[in-house]
Formats: structure tokens, sequence, C-alpha cells
């Protein structure tokens, strides 16, 4: 499966309401990301959606963290630390929050396909997991 083609549908379902959500905003803001790449948008028209999906994925990462400690997934440690890694990515890459020693040196932002395949691998291979568990749990 090609990464940075993926979109949601409902075959994409999870079968977990609040997961599906996001998913399905996730997958229009990659739309609307694609959008201004095929028509050659500039950086200007880039960097805004990037920061778009990136704050986007933090909140999603939030959500999941809450709903791991509430229904206490056996694998929440592990996952809270994939969703910790990717925070500093965005957080460093996309958002240029960190400010350090090398302040003035000029860091490359993650570029549109790098950032959807980080993120749709995540949303694919980690995110399924917890809600099949979450689905037993409930079920």
């Amino acid at each position: 499966m090609d990464l940075r083609r993926w979109r949601w549908d409902e075959s994409s379902s999870l079968g977990v309401a609040e997961v599906d959500d996001d998913h399905r905003r996730f997958s229009l803001l990659l739309q609307d990301l694609d959008g201004a790449i095929v028509a050659e948008g500039s950086g200007l028209d880039i960097e805004p959606r990037l920061r778009a999906i990136a704050h986007d994925a933090l909140g999603h990462f939030d959500s999941e963290d809450r709903m791991y400690e509430k229904f206490e997934y056996p694998e929440r440690a592990r996952h809270a630390r994939a969703h910790e890694e990717i925070r500093q990515i965005l957080r460093e890459q996309v958002l240029r929050e960190s400010r350090g020693a090398d302040e003035g040196v000029s860091r490359s932002l993650l570029s549109a396909e790098e950032l959807k395949i980080l993120l749709v691998s995540h949303l694919l291979y980690e995110d399924l997991p917890f809600c099949e568990f979450l689905k037993s749990r409930l079920g």
C-alpha cells in the first residue's frame, strides 16, 4: 500500500467512533495538502497545511493517550512512547517549537511526503491494535 495515497473511507473504519472521526478529519487535511501541492502551491500555501496536520495529530495523540489510561490498554506505555517520538518530530521539524544553541541554524522542515508517511503508518499499524482491544472491551 502506498501510504502517501491513503484516504479514509468506510473500509478504513476501525469501529471506534472517536478514533474514526479523527482519522476521517486527518484524511481531509491530507486531501487539502495534496490539492495545494497539485496546484503547485508555494511554501506559503503548503507550510500552513503541514502545521494544521501536525496540530491535528498532536490533539489526536492526546485523546488516544487519555483513552489508553481510561481503558487500561496493556500496550499503552509502548504506544505512548511512539506518540512522544512523533510529537518531538512534529514540534521540531514542522512546528519548529524547539529552540536551543542552534537557534540561528536553519532546520529543514519535514517534507509533505515524509509527514504523510510518518502519520499514516502510525495510524494503520499502531492505532488498529488499540481499536481491536477497545472493541473487545466495549463489545
